[in-house]
C-alpha cells in the first residue's frame, strides 16, 4: 500500500516537472534584449512605453537613425509586444510578440516581404518549434530544438516545408553543465554560399563542423582550464581564477571563425563590477616587422558601462568616464536619460509612458518624447 502511495505521488509530480518552461529567444539575441526594458525598469500600472533616441554630438549620429521603440505591457506588468517604428513615417517595420513568460511567439519585419516567424513551446516535450511562414501563412521551413531538464539545448534540426532534413546540430554537456561537444551536420539542402559568378550560379553548402571543449575542474567543481578544438585544431585556451575577484583569461590560437575575437581576452568580476580587457596584436604600418600591442578595456557596474579606455604598447591613448543623468515622473519611472562621456552630453533618451486607468484602460500622460 505504501508503494502505491509513493507511486501516486510520483505520477502527480511528473506533470509539474514536465511543465518546466523552455528558454525563450531573448537570451539568445543580445541586440533584441538590449532594447527591451527589464521588468524592474518600469513600475506601476504601465500600459505602453515609447522610447526615442537622439544624438547630441556628431560622433553619435547613428542614434539619429533609430526610430521609436514601443513596448506594450499587460495588466500584470509583463511585456507582451514590441514594435519598432520608422523615424520618418512613424509606420511599424518590426513587430515582436511575447507570451506571459517573456518568450518570443511571433516576429515580423518589413524587410522580409511579408514572411514572419512563429515560435511554439511544447514544455512537456521540452521542445521549441520555430516556423517560417509565407505572407499567406503557409509554412516554408521549420526548426525543432530539444532541451534537457536544465534547459540546455541538446539538438536543433532544420527542415524544409516538405519535411526533408536540411541540417542538424547536436550538443553534449558534462555533469557540471559545460559544453563538451557540438556537432554540425549539413546536407546539400542546408545553409551555404551562393555565387552568381561564372556561366551558371553555384551553391556550396557549409561543411560539417565539430567543436569540442575539454574542461578541468578543482575539488569544488569550479572550472580551472578549458581547451576548444574545432575539427581537431586547437582554437582557444581558457584559464579560470576564483576568489574575491574572479578572472577568465582566453587566448586565441587559430581559426577563421574566431578572427573577429581578440588574441587575448580577460574578464575580471568582483561583485557587481566587471572589467573586460581585449588584447590585439598587429603590425605597425610604417614598420612591418614591428608588432603593436593594443588593449581596449571597459568597466561595467550592474552591466552598465561606466568607464572605458584604449592603450597602445602600455601607453594610455584615451580614457572615458561614462555617466548618466536621469529625470523621473511622479510614479518614479524614468522619462529622460542623458548619456555623458567625461562630463559632456553625448546622447539623449526620452520616454513617453501611458498608464492604465482605474478600469484597466490605458490613459495617456504627456511626457518628454511624446
Amino acid at each position: 500500500m505504501r508503494f502505491l502511495f509513493y507511486l501516486l505521488l510520483a505520477l502527480l509530480a511528473a506533470p509539474a516537472w514536465a511543465q518546466r518552461r523552455l528558454p525563450g529567444w531573448e537570451p539568445d539575441n543580445a541586440p533584441d534584449k538590449r532594447f527591451q526594458p527589464p521588468p524592474s525598469d518600469v513600475r506601476g500600472a504601465v500600459a505602453v512605453v515609447t522610447v526615442r533616441d537622439s544624438a547630441l554630438t556628431p560622433e553619435n549620429k547613428i542614434y539619429n537613425g533609430l526610430g521609436p521603440r514601443r513596448y506594450y505591457f499587460d495588466a500584470q506588468g509583463r511585456i507582451r509586444r514590441r514594435v519598432n517604428l520608422d523615424r520618418r513615417t512613424g509606420q511599424p517595420f518590426a513587430d515582436v510578440r511575447y507570451d506571459a513568460h517573456g518568450r518570443v511567439t511571433r516576429r515580423s519585419h518589413t524587410a522580409d516581404k511579408g514572411y514572419f516567424t512563429v515560435c511554439q513551446y511544447q514544455d512537456r516535450r521540452r521542445q521549441r518549434i520555430t516556423l517560417v511562414c509565407s505572407p499567406d501563412s503557409v509554412v516554408s521551413a521549420r526548426t525543432v530544438e530539444s532541451f534537457d531538464r536544465r534547459g540546455q539545448l541538446l539538438r536543433a534540426e532544420s527542415f524544409q516545408a516538405d519535411g526533408q532534413l536540411t541540417s542538424s546540430t547536436t550538443y553534449r554537456y558534462d555533469r557540471h553543465g559545460e559544453l563538451t561537444e557540438q556537432l554540425f551536420r549539413n546536407t546539400p539542402l542546408g545553409a551555404g554560399i551562393s555565387s552568381s559568378f561564372g556561366p551558371t550560379p553555384t551553391f556550396t553548402p557549409w561543411p560539417n563542423d565539430t567543436l569540442r571543449h575539454y574542461t578541468d575542474y578543482d575539488q569544488r567543481g569550479r572550472p580551472i582550464s578549458q581547451a576548444w578544438y574545432r575539427n581537431g585544431q586547437l582554437q582557444r585556451l581558457l584559464a579560470f581564477t576564483h576568489g574575491d575577484t574572479s578572472l577568465v583569461r582566453s587566448v586565441r590560437f587559430a581559426g577563421s571563425l574566431l578572427d573577429g575575437h581578440p588574441h587575448i581576452r580577460e574578464v575580471y568580476t568582483a561583485g557587481a563590477y566587471r572589467l573586460e580587457r581585449n588584447h590585439y596584436v598587429s603590425t605597425f604600418r610604417a614598420q612591418r616587422d614591428s608588432l603593436a600591442h593594443h588593449v581596449h578595456w571597459q568597466r561595467y557596474w550592474h552591466d552598465e558601462l561606466v568607464e572605458a579606455g584604449y592603450e597602445l604598447d602600455g601607453v594610455e591613448q584615451n580614457h572615458r568616464l561614462h555617466t548618466m543623468a536621469d529625470e523621473t515622473d511622479a510614479h518614479g519611472n524614468r522619462i529622460k536619460r542623458t548619456f555623458l562621456t567625461n562630463g559632456q552630453p553625448q546622447r539623449l533618451e526620452l520616454r513617453s509612458i501611458d498608464y492604465r486607468g482605474p478600469q484597466g484602460r490605458a490613459t495617456a500622460e504627456t511626457k518628454p518624447g511624446r
